[in-house]
């Protein structure tokens, strides 16, 4: 008897580890279940460059675990232009995919690899005006009882048709480095934080750097709500621009 209350008590510990595992809450290292969706969208304005427009940012997010492992996630957006003296635009300017292997899944540490590709321009559908991201990267780090920290990788490889690799009228490579975490205060309440080194070929001004900082919601296991600002941290005073959001997340 005593025995069978052990086992009992261990399997019952070892579901509520891999839920825990699996709970959708801003956390950097989340993936979905084998069979699992999740949907993140998020709002996104930036200010601070003057105050004459105001660009809304509407994104959304959907993934599908395969397996525990492996899950597919497509992505798109619609940005919504707002200049004082003009009339109102918007474009659905993004189109994209993302295969992610978790190659890593150990009790704490965890590691990824993936690639996306994502398809941009006021009209994407058109190929002869598409302008293509294509990225290959890798996240990996430590979750505890309450804490969370992931460092990141990209790399990514830009140009203006599918497979014309030598095209002079947009082609660049860079890459991106980044540290997120995040602290459970309780079980609804956390906060997330991070930082993005951005390596840019040809560009003029110095890699930019940024900071975000969020906080989180979690209604119950499979949602969340957050709201979060980024900035610019190595921009000029007088180029000072803060971004500005909110998301939403599901898993079911």
């Amino acid at each position: 008897m005593k025995k069978l209350v052990l086992t009992s008590l261990f399997a019952m510990f070892a579901v509520s580890s891999v839920q825990a595992a699996n709970v959708i809450s801003n956390n950097p290292l989340y993936r979905p279940a084998e069979g699992h969706f999740y949907n993140v969208t998020d709002a996104t304005t930036y200010t601070g460059i003057g105050d004459d427009f105001r660009d809304w940012i509407f994104a959304t997010k959907l993934g599908y675990g395969i397996t525990d492992r492996l899950f597919l996630a497509l992505n798109t957006d619609v940005s919504m232009y707002l200049p004082e003296d003009a009339d109102n635009e918007t474009d659905w300017h993004n189109f994209g995919g993302e295969l992610n292997f978790r190659g890593i899944d150990d009790a704490n540490w965890k590691m990824d690899v993936y690639g996306k590709i994502n398809v941009y321009g006021s009209d994407w559908y058109d190929e002869d005006l598409n302008m293509y991201h294509w990225t290959i990267g890798t996240r990996g780090g430590y979750v505890a009882n309450d804490w969370t920290l992931a460092a990141m990788a990209e790399y990514t490889y830009h140009n203006t048709e599918a497979f014309n690799w030598n095209d002079e009228f947009y082609k660049n490579h860079n890459w991106t480095f980044g540290l997120d975490g995040q602290y459970l205060m309780n079980e609804n309440w956390n906060i997330t934080a991070g930082l993005r080194y951005y390596v840019i070929e040809d560009y003029s001004d110095d890699d930019p750097i940024t900071g975000l900082l969020g906080v989180n919601y979690n209604f119950d296991s499979t949602k969340f709500i957050g709201v979060y600002t980024e900035r610019q941290l190595n921009a000029d005073s007088n180029d000072d621009m803060y971004k500005w959001g909110m998301k939403f997340g599901i898993d079911f």
